[in-house]
């Protein structure tokens, strides 16, 4: 049987690649394959789009994490890393997720905010809803079904 689950029509003597593939044209012989042609095209590209996506992200956050390495205390660098699962956050989640105070969690995303990391999305007070807007950017570009050519 071969790793499509066909056997020859004869025996249940295990197919070869080269046997399977001979069925497998025989019995598919008729069908047309252009769609699935254009269904597994469209999957690579989109793929190709996701890890371009992807590999951008990484070297976003990892330049982050340098810009913020020489601090005291890891929390901006912990809150990056909230901010590479969504890029938007408020000091009070980010306190709760990371299990810091209040300050403190405030004053690792001041320093964001004077690194250009994050900013705040409106002018409000209280309840400030802050943004990577670098990451953002990169998950509402629209795909790229090309792959790219010289780099």
């Amino acid at each position: 049987m071969c790793a499509w689950g066909l056997s020859a029509p004869s025996t249940m003597i295990p197919a070869s690649s080269r046997s399977c593939a001979v069925l497998l044209a025989s019995k598919f012989a008729h069908f047309d394959f252009t769609w699935l042609e254009y269904f597994l095209l469209g999957m690579a590209r989109m793929s190709e789009d996701a890890l371009s996506r992807a590999a951008r992200i990484n070297a976003l956050i990892a330049e982050w994490h340098q810009l913020v390495a020489g601090e005291s205390t890891s929390t901006p660098s912990r809150v990056i890393g909230l901010l590479a699962a969504n890029p938007f956050l408020t000091t009070t989640g980010a306190a709760r997720q990371l299990g810091v105070a209040f300050t403190t969690a405030q004053r690792a995303i001041e320093r964001l905010e004077r690194s250009r990391i994050v900013r705040p999305t409106t002018d409000a007070r209280r309840d400030r809803v802050y943004c990577a807007q670098a990451l953002l950017d990169i998950f509402e570009e629209p795909a790229q079904l090309r792959p790219e050519i010289g780099g």
